[in-house]
């Protein structure tokens, strides 16, 4: 089992390095906006399964975004829902 996890290990690390190395240089001017403040443009609710990512099936750049994640893809009571939309309503351009 220990070998096993270390291969996992292994494998987000240097996916990891990879991404610092390629994608994060290529990209370094996006992924410094967001330091500066957010403004995505749209709020996307949806499951926390770890297959979907929904900036790969909506083909959005890092900061399009506004995610909201749950087990289910289940809206919460009102008044959580409330909680987690405060930000990206009151965030919104008008």
């Amino acid at each position: 089992m220990d070998a096993i996890r270390s291969q996992v290990i292994k494998k987000f690390v240097s996916g990891f390095v990879r991404f610092r190395q390629s994608e994060f240089e290529e990209r370094k001017a996006l992924f410094a906006e967001p330091a500066d403040g957010q403004s995505p443009e749209f709020l996307f609710i949806t499951s926390a399964d770890s297959r979907i990512d929904p900036n790969l099936v909506t083909q959005a750049e890092p900061g399009d975004l506004f995610m909201c994640r749950n087990a289910g893809n289940m809206s919460p009571p009102h008044a959580k829902l409330a909680g987690k939309l405060t930000w990206p309503v009151n965030s919104a351009d008008h």
